[in-house]
């Protein structure tokens, strides 16, 4: 007898087929849709970059010159905080600021604010600018110096902003010393590393370690820097312009 031939449904090819191609393609279009998340995401992050170059500014004596008589003119501190705010945010020079708050009756209001450079390298290493914005208390209400430093701050921030380095740059500027603490708690990553920290004005009377220990950084090996800032503004752009010499050394190490 003669053996009869399977004869397989047309359904059942469809299924094999079905099996076969479905997870085929569900594979490539997975690829397909993470290749054009990151294009996107690539697309955003370099018109963001070209946006805020349009947005620096070079140093100059105008700039160092209003912000200090802004902030030695704004004794109150929610004023300055959002004088501070406005000068660093996107729409003046392209960053997104982030925030950190106080504790209990202070919980609603702003301590501490960044904004930052993103590396591109080594976007962990970070090389941190930091000022206050308001002067110790056994230094007076907004000293001069506590106005200088912030004022620098601002001025470099707006010269470099749009223009990527090896490393992180970020700016820090919080209302003293305590701040840096609940700065540390909100906003720093436990995978970062602070490599260089330059600290501008009024801070920069204070000892390294407590200066270092509220953001968790003693025995880190975090180098501390004191630039030196003349109030006097001719010579304070000379400083700034050290300055920035500087903090861009730093960010472009390998």
């Amino acid at each position: 007898m003669t053996d009869t031939p399977t004869i397989v449904p047309n359904s059942a090819r469809w299924i094999k087929a079905a099996l076969i191609i479905l997870p085929t393609g569900l594979i490539i279009t997975t690829v397909a849709a993470m290749f054009l998340y990151f294009y996107n995401k690539k697309n955003t992050e370099q018109r963001s970059i070209r946006y805020a170059a349009g947005l620096a500014r070079e140093l100059n004596e105008a700039d160092l010159r209003r912000y200090q008589d802004i902030l030695r003119d704004t004794p109150d501190v929610a004023a300055l905080t959002s004088f501070v705010e406005s000068t660093i945010g996107p729409e003046n020079m392209g960053y997104s600021v982030r925030f950190a708050k106080g504790l209990n009756v202070d919980a609603d209001r702003v301590v501490a604010m960044d904004v930052e450079l993103t590396g591109l390298q080594r976007p962990r290493d970070t090389v941190l600018v930091l000022s206050s914005y308001t002067a110790r208390p056994d230094a007076g209400p907004i000293a001069a110096t506590a106005a200088v430093g912030t004022a620098a701050s601002l001025a470099l921030s707006h010269a470099i902003t749009g223009t990527p380095q090896v490393r992180s740059i970020r700016f820090l500027h919080a209302e003293n010393v305590a701040a840096l603490g609940r700065y540390y708690v909100e906003i720093m990553r436990p995978d970062e590393r602070i490599t260089t920290v330059f600290v501008l004005g009024d801070l920069a009377a204070l000892p390294d370690d407590l200066l270092l220990k509220p953001l968790r950084l003693e025995g880190m090996g975090v180098k501390v820097q004191r630039p030196r800032l003349h109030p006097a503004t001719p010579q304070l752009l000379e400083d700034c312009q050290t300055i920035k010499t500087e903090i861009l050394s730093e960010a472009a190490k390998l």
